[in-house]
């Protein structure tokens, strides 16, 4: 979705960079849980999962804000 959001400049970010992040962290998880049969079991993927997963809910929580025309200004 997030490369969807892009695409229909939903977000100010560029499709390519988008495309290149979101198979990043498709194929770094992918890689640990293929190569390392052990990691499957670790706490180590579902905490990585999990800190992404926060990372876009902020993100994509800003850009909400953002879209309304929230004022972002310090007091």
């Amino acid at each position: 979705m997030e490369i969807v959001h892009a695409a229909m400049r939903f977000t100010p970010t560029n499709v390519l960079t988008v495309g290149v992040q979101v198979s990043t962290r498709l194929l770094s998880v992918w890689c640990i849980l293929d190569v390392a049969p052990p990691a499957r079991a670790s706490i180590g993927v579902p905490l990585l999962v999990t800190c992404w997963t926060l990372t876009e809910i902020t993100r994509y929580g800003y850009y909400a804000l953002h879209l309304l025309e929230y004022n972002f200004q310090l007091p």
